[in-house]
């Protein structure tokens, strides 16, 4: 496959070109709320919420998930919220049309309008479309990563933000075996 360039290169196991790709600030609304943040010194908490799992009232049972996601969801943040100087950051990767089930940032909005009012400045939502790159910068601002989808947590991963999945699927597991800790 690489030809000539074999001889030359040295080859290395990858497992999703997403670990190479690069990020590319956005510099929009969220990126400048939370460098400011980030400035007051908290523990930046980013979260990945899958409007797959989210929207879906069968992703339960077609997932085969041992617990409700919403409520799984809204317990998480609460767990974060008890500890002091912590901001969470609802943090979309797939970008589908309003109201399609896929949507991350209808999920994202969905837990933000359920927990804002409870966790006032401590909660903040991405309210800006970003591309693939974009997405992997702002996961480069958090502290500490959870995702729910799979290339979420390769771009924290990737850029050495210490990351959590929360896998419905096996293909997880591949890829944080694949990172040398």
């Amino acid at each position: 496959l690489l030809g000539k360039a074999a001889d030359k290169t040295t080859i290395q196991f990858i497992p999703d070109v997403a670990f190479v790709l690069d990020a590319e600030n956005p510099d929009n609304t969220v990126i400048k709320q939370l460098e400011q943040v980030k400035a007051r010194g908290p523990v930046i908490v980013g979260f990945n919420i899958s409007g797959l799992l989210y929207n879906d009232v069968e992703a339960k049972r077609k997932f085969g998930l041992k617990s409700d996601y919403q409520q799984l969801v809204s317990e998480i943040i609460k767990l974060f919220m008890a500890h002091q100087n912590t901001i969470v950051v609802l943090i979309p990767h797939v970008f589908a049309q309003t109201g399609y089930i896929e949507s991350d940032p209808d999920a994202c909005r969905k837990v933000y309008q359920l927990l804002a009012d409870k966790y006032p400045n401590e909660i903040i939502l991405t309210e800006d479309t970003l591309n693939h790159k974009q997405v992997k910068y702002l996961i480069s601002r958090c502290d500490f990563f959870l995702g729910s989808r799979m290339h979420s947590c390769i771009a924290a991963l990737s850029q050495s933000v210490p990351a959590i999945g929360l896998a419905y699927s096996g293909k997880f597991i591949g890829v944080f075996d694949s990172v040398a800790v």
